[in-house]
């Protein structure tokens, strides 16, 4: 084993542990999701619902890119890049929407961004790999759902 190939070795061994650690985070989240309190609004449900919804395929557009990245195709770099940035933001939105809280404005600020660089890197990719078309689509709906927030 050659010096790349032991950093790419471990690179994908720590990002994979990173995101084994997210994606426990993000069942939790979901999963609180389904136990909102009733007097939440519309729009901090459906915020939340985009939110949950961005982890779920954030999480599988992360594992297929850690796939290509182990094979060392680096095309998917910038796309594992934004989903790692997206991934914590979506959680901190959708928790904060399920819980009606004060800071929900300043955490949809936060998503927005976010989930826009995320949506934009994945577009490049839609056509070829089905996860990041789905992780664009579920980011493109929290930006949606965000402007209705931040206004």
């Amino acid at each position: 084993m050659n010096r790349r190939e032991a950093l790419l070795n471990g690179g994908a061994m720590a990002v994979s542990a990173s995101l084994g650690a997210i994606a426990c985070a993000a069942q939790n989240a979901v999963a609180q999701a389904t136990v909102a309190p009733a007097a939440q609004g519309a729009a901090n449900g459906s915020a939340a619902a985009a939110a949950f919804e961005c982890l779920k395929t954030g999480e599988a557009c992360a594992d297929h890119c850690v796939r290509m990245l182990v094979t060392a195709d680096t095309s998917m770099a910038e796309c594992i890049v934004a989903v790692r940035d997206m991934l914590p933001a979506a959680e901190a939105l959708g928790r904060l929407a399920s819980s009606g809280s004060k800071h929900l404005g300043a955490a949809a600020k936060l998503a927005l961004d976010a989930c826009d660089a995320c949506q934009q890197s994945c577009a490049k990719h839609a056509q070829v790999h089905a996860a990041c078309r789905e992780c664009a689509d579920a980011c493109a709906r929290t930006v949606a759902e965000c402007r209705k927030i931040v206004g």
